[in-house]
């Protein structure tokens, strides 16, 4: 009996290691399907092949299905990515990552009512206002059907994190006109209205041209560093020569602005690190329409300097003018010390924008009077420097403001703040302002 038993316990060992073996296989296959995959896509080789293996082996897992369908929409399979990851269960669309993958699928595979139903019940999971506007863009030019849906997404693809910012300063007023703004532009589209700038650009064109930059908005690739930004050399041959000096007459001191470049910005909404929103409405009754709203970002399609720059667009919205908005961003408060002079310098290109609709704006009277006008600048990028003193008797603080009045667009890239120092005396006076094109 007990050679028997032996026997048996050794044959049940031996059957149990054959089963135990034959319910691994699958899953290592699969994880070495899904290893070799990842270490292709690291070296930018095509790997939806390889997930699409690793699926097949393993249905049931979540992470398998939902890495299979990414690498389908980056190979272009937009379709089959979008049917790969709407298989998967609802625990697992709770993720960011995952729902965005859906969602881009779902939009660059032209299935606008499934995008537009998971917009809308996992708004709080995309980056509502990039892909509110890539929605809305979509939406508007797909045909009659879709475009009211277009034009609900409106007030998340224009205003987007500007709109938060607001709140929580608790400027409630700015929300309520820029929803009025937006509610009177979707009007205006809804009744195919011929409405036009100056230059005779109409609303939707403009509003179609903004949706792409802000459906455009791109951020690092996860694993990649940021390019490294090379410093901005200043030209002081311009600047002695307008002060009757020397380049050795003069020195700068260290950057007193943060972010001038605008190439560190706030992923969730695409204002740069440093600076905040800024509205303003004037001149007419309080509920009154503006004539013009505006959207402002980051922009990596353009850059004078580095990677990005600074874009602000209007979009007119309305005849009516008895209100006007202006919009932009300012940085935060910077001490200026007295007596001193100081170089501001920058770069900006405007395109379909007025002549001194454009400006920047530091402190009433303090470098210059109230805010200075650029003149447009047909598309080209053109350089600014200036030197001002501060003329009072005591350290002043200033606010830098760069803002568009008008409908149409404005780029602001390499602004500077230093300290200028002039190794002649020389008596504090007006400011030198110098414009030129790009060099």
């Amino acid at each position: 009996m007990n050679t028997i038993t032996k026997r048996l316990r050794l044959s049940l060992i031996v059957t149990c290691s054959f089963l135990a073996l034959a319910l691994l296989v699958p899953t290592v296959r699969t994880l070495a399907l899904v290893n070799i995959a990842q270490m292709a896509r690291l070296h930018q080789r095509d790997s939806s092949n390889l997930f699409v293996q690793a699926l097949v082996s393993a249905p049931a897992n979540a992470h398998v299905r939902w890495q299979t369908g990414a690498a389908l929409y980056r190979s272009g399979e937009t379709a089959e990515a979008a049917e790969t990851l709407q298989a998967l269960d609802d625990a697992s669309l709770q993720a960011p990552l995952v729902v965005a993958d859906l969602f881009d699928s779902l939009l660059a595979s032209g299935q606008l009512d499934k995008a537009f139903e998971l917009y809308q019940t996992r708004n709080g999971l995309l980056s509502a206002p990039r892909r509110a506007a890539a929605l809305a863009l979509a939406e508007l030019s797909a045909g009659d059907s879709t475009k009211e849906r277009g034009r609900t997404l409106l007030p998340e693809a224009l205003a987007g994190c500007s709109l938060t910012r607001y709140i929580a300063s608790g400027d409630r007023s700015k929300l309520y006109q820029r929803s009025e703004l937006v509610s009177l532009l979707a009007r205006q589209l809804a009744r195919q209205s011929e409405l036009a700038y100056d230059d005779g650009i109409l609303s939707e064109q403009r509003l179609q041209t903004t949706l792409a930059w802000r459906a455009g908005e791109v951020q690092e690739p996860n694993g990649r560093e940021p390019e490294v930004t090379p410093i901005l050399q200043i030209p002081l041959e311009p600047v002695a020569q307008s002060m009757g000096l020397t380049v050795e007459d003069l020195a700068l001191g260290p950057e007193l602005l943060t972010n001038g470049s605008f190439e560190q910005w706030d992923a969730s909404c695409n204002v740069p690190e440093g600076w905040q929103p800024w509205l303003f409405t004037f001149d007419g009754t309080e509920g009154t329409p503006a004539d013009v709203m505006f959207a402002s970002g980051t922009d990596p399609s353009q850059a004078y300097h580095g990677q990005r720059s600074l874009r602000i667009d209007g979009i007119p919205v309305s005849a009516v003018n008895t209100l006007r908005e202006t919009s932009g961003l300012w940085h935060g408060p910077l001490m200026l010390e007295p007596g001193q002079a100081y170089l501001i310098s920058f770069a900006y290109r405007t395109e379909n924008l007025k002549g001194q609709e454009a400006q920047i704006w530091f402190t009433e009277d303090l470098l210059f009077f109230n805010e200075l006008d650029l003149p447009s600048t047909s598309g080209a990028w053109h350089t600014v420097q200036i030197v001002a003193w501060n003329r009072h008797t005591e350290p002043l603080l200033i606010r830098p403001l760069l803002r568009s009045n008008g409908a149409g667009t404005v780029w602001f890239d390499a602004l500077s703040l230093r300290l200028l120092e002039i190794k002649r005396p020389i008596v504090p006076q007006a400011p030198i302002i110098l414009l030129s094109g790009t060099p």
